[in-house]
């Protein structure tokens, strides 16, 4: 459930914005026996949970939208960096390459990073404008 729990944190648990119930809930996708609540109006499943929880959706819910929703820079390649490191890349010409591939052609040294979602709307949801 992380990162939602941080994101949505105001939102449930007897958070700031759910004083009349909690508007948001989490359920356990891990492991073999998923369950969430089928009361919800709204559903967030992670990517790599969406093949086992689809099949168990009530009929209210649709097909779901695919969310790109983190991506992350790989700081493995610029964390902690000291000053010396930095000084026998530019003394070390055959380091270069790396360093002008990022700068002039964006190609990083590993992938970016990232984790996706799903998202389903309940029919119960009633329709109209957004404020």
């Amino acid at each position: 459930d992380w990162p939602w729990r941080w994101y949505l944190r105001g939102y449930g648990e007897g958070g700031q914005y759910g004083e009349d119930g909690d508007y948001v809930r989490y359920g356990k996708l891990s492991g073999d026996d998923p369950s969430f609540d089928e009361d919800a109006t709204v559903l967030l499943v992670s990517d790599d949970n969406n093949k086992k929880v689809k099949p168990l959706l009530p009929e209210k819910f649709g097909e779901g939208r695919y969310l790109i929703h983190r991506w992350w820079f790989p700081e493995a390649g610029y964390r902690g960096v000291t000053p010396g490191e930095v000084w026998e890349v530019l003394i070390d010409r055959s380091r270069w390459r790396t360093v002008l591939d990022f700068w002039f052609y964006r190609k990083m040294p590993r992938p970016i990073g990232f984790s996706d979602a799903w998202v389903y709307f309940s029919d119960d949801i009633p329709e109209g404008p957004l404020r």
